[in-house]
């Protein structure tokens, strides 16, 4: 893990946050393929979740692009947390 904080370190460690509501907070999560344990920055836990954020894009044109994201079910965890999250 040291190697994550290393100042010529050249990867990319994408943190997610999703606010879940005002009583139970957020739920943090992270999906590097460079690291695959649950990270701890600021104070916060991220779980590592293998998750990806693709087709990010922008132009001078104005136009949005429409991004995708793709995060692993793993033992129902997802599922679980948005159950009766109907506006998750």
């Amino acid at each position: 893990m040291s190697d994550l904080f290393l100042l010529d370190n050249n990867q990319i460690v994408d943190l997610f946050e999703i606010k879940l509501n005002d009583f139970e907070g957020s739920l943090r999560f992270h999906g590097s393929k460079n690291y695959n344990k649950d990270l701890v920055y600021d104070g916060q836990i991220y779980l590592y979740i293998p998750c990806e954020l693709s087709m990010l894009s922008h132009t001078s044109e104005g136009k949005q692009s429409r991004p995708t994201f793709t995060i692993a079910n793993i033992n129902n965890f997802i599922t679980n947390v948005m159950k009766d999250r109907s506006s998750l």
